[in-house]
């Protein structure tokens, strides 16, 4: 065996091991927004069976509804790119030889990566604003900087499953035996 060849199954090896771990983060995000849904069922409920039956509603309940979905939407962008969950327009690229394949696969990886720094940066800014300005929700009145900091946080997570999608897509455009499993993802 070459030293070129050593290097790709070395290269091989760490580059799905990372994946690994990709993967593992994406497994433990999972939870936070499974709980959040049940949150906001069950407060749901509660709320509307206090409301007809007692003519007691919760107060702030459309806020904390509000919160969780923000939270659990964003805790779950992660996971559901590990899982290739997203939705995705192939009918055009399906005709493409599977290099050009790989090749707009990574440029799509790029762009959606590039996009995901952007929006966290954003949110990032949003949520230092909102500290300084001590901005608080409008009817339980607490601050609500940290929930936009966990969106943040959210934001990160995906951001580092399509660095990883980015980083996998230019393995496959050298090595065709990865970029072969690889677009097994895609269909």
């Amino acid at each position: 065996m070459c030293l070129k060849q050593k290097g790709m199954i070395i290269g091989m090896n760490v580059v799905k091991k990372v994946g690994d771990i990709v993967n593992r983060i994406g497994e433990y995000m999972k939870v936070i927004p499974f709980v959040g849904f049940l949150l906001i069922v069950s407060v749901t409920v509660v709320d509307i069976v206090l409301r007809y039956v007692f003519n007691s509603p919760i107060l702030g309940s459309y806020e904390v509804i509000q919160y969780i979905l923000l939270v659990s939407a964003f805790l779950s962008f992660g996971y559901c790119q590990t899982l290739k969950g997203h939705i995705s327009v192939t009918s055009l690229v399906r005709v493409f030889p599977p290099m050009v394949k790989t090749i707009i696969y990574a440029l799509t990886s790029i762009i959606g990566f590039l996009m995901c720094v952007v929006f966290a940066y954003a949110i990032a800014k949003q949520a230092v604003y909102l500290r300084e300005l001590g901005y608080i929700s409008e009817v339980l009145r607490f601050s609500t900087w940290p929930i936009i900091w966990v969106v943040f946080f959210g934001l990160v997570i995906f951001a580092v499953t399509l660095f990883w999608e980015m980083i996998r897509s230019f393995v496959a455009i050298a090595d065709r035996e990865f970029a072969a499993e690889l677009q097994k993802d895609w269909e």
